[in-house]
């Protein structure tokens, strides 16, 4: 018998399987292959009875941490190399760890104590018993939790956790990297004891293999993580569990690009168990899904202990231009913040940008900095440890001086243009000089120590303001929070992609959920420049249904998904000229395909690192296989080129 086998090494991308003699092994066994003169782990991927025209050398050996890979995980990964055009060792990779892969290193794991999980009391309402009952019961197998935020969501996944884990099974609950709070970290941890694996980028390789190993000896009964959490080795799953469906985290960037929503309902189908998404702002298409019947949908209307969702103002920042007010903060939020600060109660600030501000310019001839390897402005930060600012980009990560005269004209006056978190709490600093301010964003939460900590002491009331980006947008639940500010609600809309409306209500909801999450009913400011914008007003009015509504009507009229399925591929070069003759080479071959849409644009951020990027995008309401045939071509005639199925974002 002679077995195809893929190799693990770099190498496996160009030629994908080596030919190996083999004796009583099956497709999926994992192996360990002589290469040269060392060896390598492989994966079985075809079984044949006919010999090569070439010598073969033959397989001794077999992985003794994992002899065999289960049957859905070869299938996942196969229909993830079949869906999103990617590379089959790109795809194989994500199941099994380079340690385990290729034998490296010692796998003993301590032996474990045997600890009693016990559920506390829970009064579950009403509301949370009836969706965890259909659920458990009802025989659809796919469901929407779509409740507001406070509603209780969590509670139902740890009531269905503990029922699986009773049987001997095992839940997945995935949550964007963002939301792995030590919050939620603990809130499971709290139940289910050592039964508990938390996975999550920022864990070493060697924690890493840990937790695999304890998953697959089925010693870990809840696992919580991010997306790639999908391909651990669970010994019986029993549910899969998507927090915050609609979060943009859930789609991988980098090949294979895949999107965790769709690859856990191809593994729910494989296993045959349950799938439930949940979200308080559910993605246009998952929502779409749910109404025509492809998931049951489930509603939680109301928030735990009958508390009302916050009240929500928007003021309009032009007004505040009218009554001279030319600060950063409008009288409304520095009224609020002045109550907070006197009740000892606690605030959110929320602006998803880092920085002073978002760039400087020179007030006489005009001319602003940009990063010589990206086509974007340089963002303009001040340490006042040192009393110096410098202009870092936020894409590349170069830096530079920054200057005390324009270097084109000559001139001294120069402005800083906008703002960033630094700013805002640079502001608070000279508004409040004795309110105690943490701020959470990339500059500051550099390890993985970092962010525990700000919220540790933010949680234990050592500061009466948080300032942040978005990771303080989710996954908060903080007693003491009366306010909740978004400094400038308009960050977003105006972004060229279909879905910019879409993810600024998600964002707005999202933080503004952070408040009044226990007796006090909370309050929210939005400050904005379009204080009529229908994502904002939506969001004001806590109105999911306003809002699908109008998006879905415009979906449809412009053949955009759920209706049509999108694909995008983009081309690398060392020129914008270049880039763009190979995407128009490219949108010939699609020209003469029946029901493809084709549409040609630089990237919004046309230079990145010193590179030109330049799309394609090709629509349809189903593409047929002949068309991914093309794109494989594609990929496969010119390294530069790369391909998104279903994007997330269309710039």
């Amino acid at each position: 018998m002679f077995a195809d086998i893929l190799l693990n090494q770099k190498y496996s991308q160009l030629k994908e399987t080596f030919t190996y003699e083999v004796d009583n092994l099956q497709v999926g066994s994992v192996v360990m292959a002589p290469y040269g003169k060392k060896k390598l782990g492989g994966i079985i991927i075809n079984l044949s009875d006919q010999k090569p025209n070439f010598k073969t050398r033959k397989i001794e050996e077999i992985n003794r941490i994992y002899p065999q890979m289960p049957n859905w995980q070869f299938q996942t990964a196969l229909f993830i190399k079949d869906y999103y055009l990617s590379s089959i060792y790109k795809c194989f990779k994500l199941f099994i760890p380079d340690k385990i892969w290729n034998l490296r290193g010692k796998f003993g794991i301590e032996k474990e104590k045997n600890e009693t999980i016990k559920l506390p009391h829970l009064t579950l309402t009403d509301l949370q018993k009836k969706a965890l009952k259909s659920i458990e019961s009802d025989s659809a197998n796919k469901f929407l939790i779509h409740g507001i935020t406070g509603s209780g969501k969590t509670e139902i996944y740890l009531h269905l956790a503990y029922k699986l884990a009773k049987e001997g099974k095992q839940t997945l609950i995935l949550v964007p990297e963002i939301s792995l709070t030590p919050q939620t970290r603990n809130y499971f941890k709290k139940i289910f004891k050592n039964k508990t694996s938390i996975i999550h980028s920022q864990l070493t390789e060697s924690q890493k293999v840990k937790e695999w190993i304890r998953i697959k000896e089925g010693l870990s009964s809840v696992i919580i993580g991010s997306r790639s959490a999908l391909f651990l080795p669970f010994k019986n799953l029993g549910a899969i569990v998507i927090d915050e469906e609609h979060d943009l985290s859930y789609k991988q960037d980098q090949n294979p690009r895949y999107d965790a929503r769709t690859v856990a309902e191809k593994i729910a189908d494989l296993l045959k168990i349950k799938l439930i998404l949940a979200s308080a702002t559910p993605s246009i298409e998952t929502y779409q899904k749910a109404l025509s019947g492809k998931l049951k949908l489930l509603n939680l209307e109301e928030r735990i202990g009958g508390t009302k969702l916050p009240k929500v103002k928007i003021v309009d920042m032009r007004e505040e231009l009218k009554k001279k007010n030319f600060g950063i903060f409008s009288e409304e939020l520095e009224k609020e913040l002045r109550k907070i600060l006197a009740n000892k109660r606690q605030a959110i600030l929320f602006l998803n940008r880092r920085g002073t501000a978002s760039s400087i310019t020179c007030r006489e001839c005009g001319f602003s900095p940009e990063c010589e390897n990206c086509s974007v402005k340089m963002t303009y930060h001040f340490y006042p440890k040192t009393n110096s600012g410098i202009l870092l980009c936020h894409h590349c990560a170069s830096t530079k001086k920054s200057p005390l005269a324009c270097p084109t004209c000559g001139s001294i006056y120069i402005k800083n243009i906008g703002l960033g978190t630094e700013r805002v709490e640079q502001e608070i600093y000279s508004m409040f000089p004795g309110a105690k301010v943490l701020r959470a964003d990339k500059d500051t939460v550099k390890t993985r120590d970092d962010f525990p900590a700000i919220y540790k002491k933010f949680q234990e009331g050592s500061a009466d303001i948080l300032i942040g980006t978005q990771m303080i947008g989710k996954g908060l639940d903080i007693e003491k929070v009366d306010l909740v500010a978004v400094i400038l609600a308009d960050i977003g809309l105006h972004v060229p992609d279909f879905r910019a409306q879409e993810y600024t209500f998600h964002t707005l909801t999202q933080v503004a959920g952070r408040a009044g999450r226990r007796e006090s009913r909370g309050t929210v400011i939005f400050q904005t420049y379009t204080p009529d914008n229908f994502a904002i007003q939506a969001s004001k009015d806590h109105d999911y249904k306003k809002l699908f509504k109008k998006e879905i009507s415009i979906r449809e009229k412009h053949n955009l998904p759920p209706f049509y399925k999108i694909i995008k591929l983009t081309y690398t070069g060392d020129s914008l000229q270049t880039s763009k003759q190979k995407i128009l080479k490219s949108a010939e071959i699609f020209a003469k395909s029946p029901g493809i849409e084709i549409s040609m644009a630089p990237a919004l951020i046309a230079k990145r690192h010193g590179k030109y990027h330049y799309n394609l995008f090709l629509k349809a309401k189903k593409f047929e296989k002949e068309t991914k045939e093309q794109l494989a071509q594609i990929l496969k005639s010119d390294e530069n080129f790369k391909v998104d199925i279903d994007p997330l974002i269309t710039t």
